[in-house]
């Protein structure tokens, strides 16, 4: 049981640090965004009209977004994975099955 009360001790310290990532993340975000004076739909307009840059301008960019995707992309992929991995396997006993 101890051994049980650890694990969660561990996973409600990692999921408080990770909250508090995602807190700095969003006040980032609303400070760049404050900053440039837009918000994010906005951003998102303005990067897909390629009529406000030159072609090879608004190519670099859509490629620079294809290659932030696939990091982020990654990055989920393996935080699931860890996640997968790290999952405490459950004690299996005193437990019955009756089967007729």
């Amino acid at each position: 049981m101890a051994n049980f009360m650890d694990h969660k001790d561990i996973v409600e310290n990692k999921l408080r640090e990770l909250r508090e990532q995602i807190e700095k993340m969003e006040r980032d975000n609303a400070d760049l965004f404050a900053s440039l004076g837009i918000g994010p739909h906005q951003l998102e307009e303005i990067l897909n009209d390629s009529s406000l840059y030159t072609k090879e301008t608004f190519e670099f960019i859509q490629q620079k977004r294809r290659a932030l995707e696939e990091v982020l992309e990654r990055r989920i992929e393996a935080a699931n994975a860890r996640l997968k991995r790290e999952r405490p396997h459950e004690p299996i006993g005193g437990h019955w099955i009756f089967v007729r």
